[in-house]
């Protein structure tokens, strides 16, 4: 569906996990579950996108990142925390998105979103962007538990704003 430009898209997406609990282990940039992949339609460059994500985190000792990513192809193409191509391990100096952490030995509930994410044309296949949420664990060996049960689902949405209004 296209839009006037500088006209507020209507484009929105949500998915729910609920299925049983994610066992995220590893410090490698990872999907927490492809099934939470979200692909939003009438995508322009220059658009602005946001991700939101509600979860929780048991409380095993190893810290948990989180960042968003473009997908391309089935392939990670750019972060919403960072501009270039998705660093391939997490804690060596970047940590994911700002609020998307659960620090170690902490049962953390999370409901955020992202701050908007403006969407260059490499992010865009045949009109559309695919995003993914994705982990690195602080340390590898441990494993972290991200619940996704139907009393404490896994819950993400993303929506197209459109572009930014001129000053």
């Amino acid at each position: 569906m296209a839009y006037p430009r500088f006209q507020r898209a209507r484009t929105m997406k949500k998915k729910r996990l609920d299925t049983g609990d994610v066992t995220l282990n590893g410090d490698v940039w990872s999907a927490v579950d492809t099934s939470l992949d979200l692909v939003l339609d009438a995508v322009q460059p220059g658009d602005e996108l946001v991700f939101g994500l509600s979860a929780q985190f048991d409380s095993e000792a190893v810290a948990a990142h989180l960042n968003v990513v473009t997908v391309v192809g089935g392939l990670p193409y750019r972060g919403f925390a960072e501009a270039d191509l998705v660093k391939p391990f997490a804690p060596a100096g970047f940590v994911g998105l700002p609020g998307f952490y659960a620090p170690a030995s902490a049962v953390v509930g999370l409901c955020l979103e992202t701050p908007p994410y403006t969407v260059v044309v490499g992010d865009i296949l045949n009109g559309q962007v695919s995003l993914r949420l994705v982990y690195a664990l602080a340390a590898s060996g441990t494993d972290r538990t991200l619940s996704a049960s139907t009393d404490r689902p896994v819950d993400v949405w993303a929506y197209n704003l459109g572009p930014l209004d001129p000053e």
